[in-house]
C-alpha cells in the first residue's frame, strides 16, 4: 500500500495544513489525510492536484475547509469525490474538466461554490446541493451535458 505522503508537497498556514501539490505520477484512490504532522490540513491548494490524470477518487477530509483555484482541474480520470463536511468554500474552477466524475453531493457546509467549479464535467449526471449555499457564482456547472 503506498503512503500518500511520499506523493503531496504541503505548507504550513496560520490555521494548520495547505496542500500545495502532488506528484502527478500518483495513480488510484486518493484519501487526503486529515493530519500531517499532527497538525489539521485545512485547505486543497492552488493547482495542488492539476492535470494528476490517474486518480480515480478523492476524499477530502472534515478538517478542508477550503477547496482552492483550480485544485482538481484536468483530473480527467476522477469517477469519484467525496467532499467533507467542513468545507466553505469550492473556488474558481476547482473540478473544471473532471469529465469522469458522476455524482457530486456538495456538504450543507458549503457556502460559495466558485466560478466555473465544475465547469465542463460532461460525465456528471447527480448533483446535490447542501443546505447552506448562499452562492452559486457564474459558469459553476456549465457545459454539464450530462446533468439531469
Amino acid at each position: 500500500m503506498k503512503n500518500v505522503l511520499d506523493y503531496l508537497t504541503w505548507e504550513h498556514v496560520e490555521l494548520g495544513v495547505r496542500i500545495t501539490g502532488c506528484d502527478n505520477r500518483f495513480e488510484g484512490a486518493l484519501e487526503i489525510p486529515s493530519l500531517i504532522d499532527g497538525i489539521p490540513v485545512v485547505e486543497i491548494g492552488r493547482k495542488a492536484f492539476w492535470k494528476c490524470k490517474s486518480i480515480v477518487s478523492v476524499e477530502i477530509p472534515d478538517t478542508v475547509e477550503v477547496v482552492g483555484r483550480a485544485a482538481f482541474r484536468g483530473c480527467v480520470g476522477l469517477e469519484e469525490l467525496r467532499l467533507g463536511a467542513g468545507i466553505k468554500r469550492i473556488e474558481l474552477n476547482a473540478f473544471k474538466g473532471c469529465s469522469s466524475l458522476a455524482a457530486v453531493a456538495i456538504p450543507d457546509s458549503v457556502e460559495v461554490i466558485g466560478e466555473g467549479a465544475f465547469r465542463k464535467c460532461i460525465g456528471l449526471e447527480e448533483l446535490r446541493l447542501g443546505s447552506g449555499i448562499k452562492k452559486i457564482e457564474k459558469y459553476a456547472f456549465c457545459m454539464c451535458s450530462s446533468l439531469k
